[in-house]
């Protein structure tokens, strides 16, 4: 999870937004507000959740030592007609 959060750290910053506030950790979730332009947005990753092998990779199952994740990732925005500045 520290990962995807870097990783989302990284692609936001490269499309030019602006993070107002990070909240969470990767154990428990997290969730970003940024601004872009006249963009306000929020990204929320829930928690990883342990998913059945078989649901992933049919009967066969995973190799040993893998495990079967899903990950959720919400992401919303609002344009506004002025730049958004900030939330």
């Amino acid at each position: 999870m520290t990962g995807v959060q870097q990783d989302l750290e990284s692609r936001l910053s490269r499309k030019g937004s602006q993070i107002i506030t990070e909240k969470g950790n990767p154990r428990e979730g997290f969730q970003f507000e940024y601004a872009t332009g006249s963009i306000n947005g929020t990204v929320t990753v829930d928690p990883l959740v342990i998913q059945d092998a078989t649901s992933v990779a049919g009967k066969a199952g995973l190799p040993s030592g893998q495990t079967a994740f899903k990950l959720r990732v919400r992401i919303s925005e609002t344009w506004h007609k002025t730049s958004a500045g900030c939330l």
